[in-house]
């Protein structure tokens, strides 16, 4: 997402806020590793995580850690890998049988990089520049740098892979699926000239994570505030529109174990 969509959306939430007479601050920060540090030093008390954040969060503040709310669009979710529609290649086996070339996201974006690469390699297709440093390279492999620090979040770096698997430049690609509808739906390639050859299992995207030690009054005060935001409203629903969702919804954590595993594998933490 570009700064000044963000800017415009949290820009109307804050307005939001007021209208329930919850005051709220809204701070920016330039990566999530800086936001990460500004939650469990206390510097804030709500931060718009990602999988990966809230992960770094956890293990820096163990039971402190709390999830609050989430949009509705962030529960099963999945990442995919696709291929052109004319390209026989179906299943995973049949990368070690080709001379394939895979093209990735940034390497910490969850959905375009980290995630498809814990499930190659449990597959056995081991990928060349793995934060574990696996020896075999049995995939030629390209990885389109977009936005280090944003966890893949602004999407940059989906819309190369799927213009590389269009323009025939690699045979496969990997992204959320989310954004194959969305980029599909808004034109920025045709649906019919790729298909899905593999779809991981369902995890929850992003959420607002908080501490326990932030007092309890004040976060039910956040929460009830946000969970009164309603599509059906006009002035709500550009900010819903903005942000992707139809309603805010409580916290989950489904799907999170997988992506702590694959976080791990890729932070070299184990195999």
């Amino acid at each position: 997402m570009q700064p000044d969509k963000v800017l415009d959306i949290w820009e109307r939430a804050q307005l939001f806020f007021e209208r329930q007479g919850v005051s709220v601050q809204i701070i920016f920060f330039l990566d999530y590793g800086v936001q990460v540090d500004a939650l469990v030093r206390g510097m804030i008390d709500v931060a718009w995580n990602t999988p990966l954040a809230y992960m770094q969060t956890k293990k820096l503040l163990g039971e402190n850690c709390r999830i609050i709310g989430m949009r509705d669009t962030d529960k099963n979710n999945t990442c995919v890998l696709i291929t052109r529609a004319d390209f026989s290649l179906q299943t995973f086996a049949d990368l070690t049988k080709q001379d394939v070339k895979l093209a990735l996201g940034s390497s910490d974006s969850l959905y375009a990089n980290i995630l498809p690469r814990y499930f190659l390699n449990k597959e056995g297709i081991l990928l060349a520049g793995n934060k574990q440093k696996l020896p075999t390279d049995t995939t030629r492999l390209v990885v389109f740098e977009k936005d280090l620090g944003k966890h893949g979040d602004t999407g940059l770096s989906e819309i190369d892979v799927i213009q590389a698997v269009v323009q025939k430049k690699v045979h496969l690609g990997a992204l959320s699926k989310s954004n194959v509808e969305a980029y599909g739906a808004h034109g920025v390639f045709d649906p019919k000239a790729i298909r899905i050859v593999w779809e991981s299992p369902p995890f929850s995207h992003c959420n607002l994570t908080s501490r326990r030690d932030v007092g309890e009054k004040k976060i039910r005060a956040f929460q009830r505030a946000l969970f009164k935001m309603k599509y059906s409203d006009p002035r709500d629903r550009t900010i819903m529109d903005l942000e992707g969702l139809r309603r805010w919804v409580p916290g989950s954590t489904r799907g999170y174990e997988l992506v702590e595993k694959a976080a791990a594998v890729y932070f070299g933490q184990t195999k």
